[in-house]
């Protein structure tokens, strides 16, 4: 059996949407997939990092994980790291500034 590859991209445009999708199911922009699994989508997601919505100046740092086989993706994870709290349902900047005043680094 072929070895196994594991690799970071740092964005969907790094990984061919044909195998993307093939992975996830349907081709990324069916009405129904919007439904069942609407963030799994390269199309979704290339196009969030695209207009620059998810992109690391707005504190999203994309680094999707890719396990490949003889140059096929057999399997992904679409990942992002966040840089801040900003824009999110729960707010954890007490602790942050807290963080700060305590000369602690909170982010990464």
């Amino acid at each position: 059996m072929a070895e196994l590859q594991v690799r970071w991209h740092k964005a969907t445009q790094d990984i061919p949407e044909d195998q993307w999708q093939t992975l996830v199911g349907g081709d990324g922009g069916a009405p129904e997939e919007a439904v069942d699994r609407p963030f799994y989508g390269w199309r979704w997601l290339h196009h969030l990092e695209a207009s620059g919505s998810i992109v690391p100046r707005q504190g999203w740092q994309p680094c999707h994980l890719g396990l490949w086989r003889q140059g096929r993706l057999v399997a992904l994870a679409p990942l992002y790291l966040k840089g801040h709290s900003y824009g999110e349902f729960v707010f954890d900047q007490s602790f942050a500034q807290l963080a700060g005043q305590l000369g602690l680094g909170y982010y990464p």
